[in-house]
């Protein structure tokens, strides 16, 4: 039929996707090494646009306002009004929750407070699909971004 015909025609036209990327981060330092993987993995020259900010509120406006196909936070890297991690710890476990529900996009965390064991599952119960330590694994990060984008 002439609608399959379309459908055909439109696929080979090596047409560029466009992967957009929430990055939940103050310090930009991070953000560099992230986007430098996020360009080695994109050998087809998808257009990426990256959304960056530390501060949850804007985050969740983001997450509300525009769909993206990642999400990448740096759990301390949050901007909360309160200092002590203990307490933004659970702060930063409902915004993840609230992110998730917000944009529905893959969650990739990170976290630099490497004694915080119980970290890595409880973001995972709060609906993190990929965690990892700081400092982390080049290789590790472009297969879990792999895993969330291109499944």
């Amino acid at each position: 039929s002439s609608h399959d015909a379309r459908a055909m025609n439109r696929l080979p036209t090596g047409k560029k996707r466009k992967l957009t990327v929430l990055i939940g981060d103050h310090e930009l330092g991070a953000n560099e090494v992230m986007l430098s993987c996020l360009a080695r993995i994109n050998k087809d020259g998808d257009e990426i646009v990256v959304v960056s900010t530390g501060k949850p509120e804007r985050l969740l406006e983001f997450a509300r306002n525009q769909k993206f196909d990642l999400c990448i936070l740096v759990l301390n890297n949050i901007l909360f009004q309160v200092i002590p991690w203990k307490a933004r710890r659970q702060y930063t476990l409902d915004l993840v929750v609230e992110l998730k529900q917000a944009c529905l996009a893959p969650i990739i965390a990170f976290a630099g407070v490497s004694e915080d064991i119980l970290l890595p599952k409880d973001a995972e119960r709060a609906g993190v699909n990929h965690f990892f330590w700081m400092p982390f694994s080049a290789t590790d990060f472009m297969e879990a971004v792999k895993k969330c984008v291109l499944s």
